[in-house]
């Protein structure tokens, strides 16, 4: 008699370990959906977070921007009532939780980190996100400097050629530092230099208080060269010259500037020549004037200048006539003198343009942005 028992145990034991087995991946199954699920809440949360923080840091860039324009159009009143050397808050709609479009909100305030100096001040932003779950902070320091940041030591500077003719004169006895030249000098007529010791100068002869061929000059881009004497860019000196004036065909500004004394001046001249001449004045021994001419610029009759001009040139800048320069002068052309025109260097101008509160401004310091 044939048993059948055995056989039946082998299916049994089959179908428990089928049992086992479909259990064991139904479980791992199961778990696997609820922890891709929770990654998934986990994923989504991260993102969640990270956009607000952004948004928050978002917020705080505004206000840091918004911060440093507001100061400069507000620092008397900011910096009115210092307490043992240093800036009280200083707080109103305008710095205190101003509302974005997207709801977020930002807020920023002063500090000057050094006792007593207000020239150097600290603007400190707070950003926070629409639902005010995330918040961001950074911080910036702002000096405040003049837009002539390094004045010349010599009367005439010029990346081109000089030509005196007449009986044109340029004068320094503060240094006898006359003339620098990257090309060549010529002096015709009765034309010379005026140092200290007098006559220094003239036709025929090249004397020590001018230096011409000067190789630094002639290395010089003409963006370093601008940048050495306002210590930042054409574009941003443009952008915070009081008066600005722009030109394509041959203009006479004489009326225009005529009594302009204590501001800062630039001419855009992108075709045609600037011209200043008659019995025109502009500026004043205590309250001189930057011109800055982009192009070219003609200076005739009897022209009065008071502080320190710029050109830059396109060709060659004419100074004719009676024409009386006192500060000095800088052109990245070439430069002509000639008839009885002068260019009298004076340092106390130039220091006078420095310490005049039009010409100076705040801007942002190199460096000392964080984020905390």
């Amino acid at each position: 008699m044939i048993n059948l028992y055995p056989k039946t145990n082998m299916r049994k034991s089959a179908g428990a370990v089928t049992l086992i087995i479909s259990i064991v991946l139904m479980v791992t199954t199961t778990l696997i959906i609820i922890f891709a699920a929770d990654q998934g809440r986990i994923q989504e949360k991260m993102l969640s977070n990270l956009a607000r923080n952004k948004q928050a840091f978002y917020a705080a860039e505004a206000g840091m921007e918004y911060g440093i324009n507001y100061f400069k159009q507000n620092s008397v009143a900011i910096l009115a009532s210092p307490v043992s050397g240093y800036l009280q808050a200083y707080s109103n709609s305008n710095t205190t939780n101003v509302v974005l479009a997207d709801n977020s909100k930002y807020s920023f305030t002063y500090t000057n980190p050094i006792a007593n100096n207000y020239t150097l001040i600290q603007i400190t932003s707070t950003g926070t996100s629409s639902d005010g779950s995330a918040v961001r902070v950074i911080s910036q320091k702002i000096q405040l400097g003049s837009m002539l940041a390094t004045p010349p030591t010599t009367a005439v500077v010029t990346k081109g050629s000089l030509s005196l003719g007449g009986s044109s004169q340029i004068t320094n006895t503060t240094n006898n530092q006359t003339v620098q030249s990257a090309s060549t000098v010529s002096i015709s007529g009765s034309a010379q230099t005026v140092t200290s010791s007098g006559s220094s100068s003239y036709a025929g002869h090249i004397a020590g208080d001018i230096s011409q061929n000067n190789t630094t000059l002639q290395n010089l881009s003409q963006s370093d060269f601008f940048s050495s004497y306002f210590g930042q860019p054409s574009t941003t000196m443009k952008n915070n010259a009081v008066n600005y004036y722009s030109s394509s065909s041959d203009t006479n500004y004489s009326s225009t500037l005529n009594g302009m004394t204590g501001t800062s001046i630039w001419i855009d001249q992108t075709s045609g020549t600037t011209t200043l001449n008659g019995s025109t004045t502009i500026g004043s021994a205590s309250q001189p004037v930057i011109l800055v001419v982009n192009g070219n610029l003609d200076l005739k009759g009897s022209l009065t200048i008071y502080g320190f001009i710029f050109v830059i040139g396109k060709t060659t800048t004419e100074v004719l006539g009676n024409v009386t320069i006192n500060g000095g002068m800088v052109t990245t052309d070439n430069l002509n003198m000639t008839g009885s025109s002068q260019i009298n260097y004076n340092s106390t101008i130039l220091s006078n343009i420095q310490n005049q509160s039009s010409m100076n401004f705040y801007a942002k310091v190199t460096g000392s942005w964080k984020d905390y």
